[in-house]
């Protein structure tokens, strides 16, 4: 059984404008079925997905913000099996290798704005590929902050695929594709998958 990790930057990739719970349900589910289509299609033989989701989710006071209660009440619907992968989503709250500290600030200022984000999420990537645990890590965001954890996670695990999922126009023509490319990580337009 071969498994894999996704790791979602949430509000870059979130292809609607939240107003509600509906909004969000259509979100998680936009995600969650385009990752398992990019899979089928390119790693048929993974058969356990599972989706660590970033986003501002906790305040500096260490209170959920109102999409934090919102995805915590969907994501059980999205604990299954599509097809013949088994998906297991969570919303992230701390860094995968120290779950019992919560980070609090994730969400702060006036207008709220998310923070951190990025870095626990290239945090948890090159702590996911150290560990080695999947066979596959896909790093879900059109963010370029996390090229340099993209490419020290491939350093430290050459034999893990990391693929690089985007969801913008052009998205496999960023200023460092090519750096990507040559250190091994595969990069593609997620918007087709969507």
């Amino acid at each position: 059984m071969k498994s894999a990790i996704a790791l979602v930057d949430y509000d870059n990739i979130a292809p609607i404008k939240e107003l509600n719970e509906v909004d969000q349900t259509l979100n998680i589910d936009s995600i969650v079925s385009g990752t398992v289509r990019y899979m089928r299609q390119h790693f048929p033989d993974t058969t356990e997905l599972h989706m660590r989701i970033y986003g501002g989710w906790v305040n500096e006071e260490g209170a959920y913000s109102q999409r934090a209660s919102w995805m915590l009440a969907q994501l059980h619907k999205f604990r299954k099996r599509l097809q013949t992968i088994v998906v297991k989503p969570e919303m992230v709250v701390a860094l995968a290798d120290i779950p019992h500290f919560e980070v609090r600030g994730t969400l702060r200022g006036r207008p709220a704005r998310q923070k951190m984000v990025d870095t626990l999420m290239t945090t948890d990537l090159v702590t996911l590929a150290q560990a080695g645990r999947f066979s596959s890590i896909f790093l879900v965001s059109s963010d370029d902050d996390m090229i340099p954890g993209i490419i020290k996670s491939r350093q430290v695990a050459p034999a893990i695929m990391l693929c690089v999922l985007r969801a913008r126009i052009n998205a496999t023509q960023g200023c460092n594709d090519a750096v990507l490319q040559r250190c091994g990580a595969w990069v593609h337009n997620f918007g087709e998958y969507l």
